[in-house]
């Protein structure tokens, strides 16, 4: 099958943002962990459709209900040998356990990480690409917590913290307070 075949697969094609060469070898890793989930479990799941329009500092993302995949194209081209392992793999995981194990399960529960461990790959439900290029001018409210260093929170967020909400630092997971504004 050819790029521009598949491409036409999905609406407004399937990777816009991707070289040929780069689009061919992440649908191959798809249909690959697909066949392997085949040949593991014993099922006959098909082919999701996939596209690379994913934004921001998010990998990837499995939407279920569609069978349909996203990938962060800048990500992926950044990170390309275990992008195309570790969140390919990731991804097509979270189909597999939703057509196995049906709705009711955790995200990264045991289903998945039983998959995960099938497909010899590492149960992390969060990637390490470096996203600094990703990130947009810094959010203007500053918080801190018991970690040295800001933390920045947009709008919304200061929003719902000045109105009750608690947020915690992911590194020390304290609760953080606001500090400033910036100008």
């Amino acid at each position: 099958m050819s790029i521009s075949q598949f491409r036409n697969n999905s609406p407004r094609g399937r990777a816009q943002a991707l070289d040929e060469t780069l689009c061919a070898e992440l649908d191959a890793r798809v249909r690959g962990f697909i066949a392997r989930a085949n040949a593991l479990f014993a099922t006959e799941l098909h082919v999701p459709s996939w596209d690379a329009r994913a934004r921001g500092a998010l990998a990837g993302k499995a939407h279920l209900q569609r069978w349909h995949l996203q990938f962060n194209a800048t990500l992926l081209r950044g990170n390309q040998e275990h992008f195309l392992l570790q969140t390919v793999g990731h991804e097509v995981a979270h189909l597999v356990v939703r057509a196995l194990w049906g709705a009711r399960v955790k995200p990264h529960g045991a289903e998945w990480k039983t998959v995960m461990r099938a497909f010899d790959l590492e149960t992390r439900a969060t990637h390490d690409y470096d996203v600094s290029m990703l990130r947009r001018a810094r959010s203007p409210f500053v918080y801190r917590c018991a970690c040295p260093g800001d933390l920045h929170l947009g709008r919304v967020r200061h929003q719902r913290a000045t109105r009750g909400a608690t947020y915690f630092c992911r590194r020390c997971r304290t609760p953080i307070a606001f500090s400033h504004q910036c100008a």
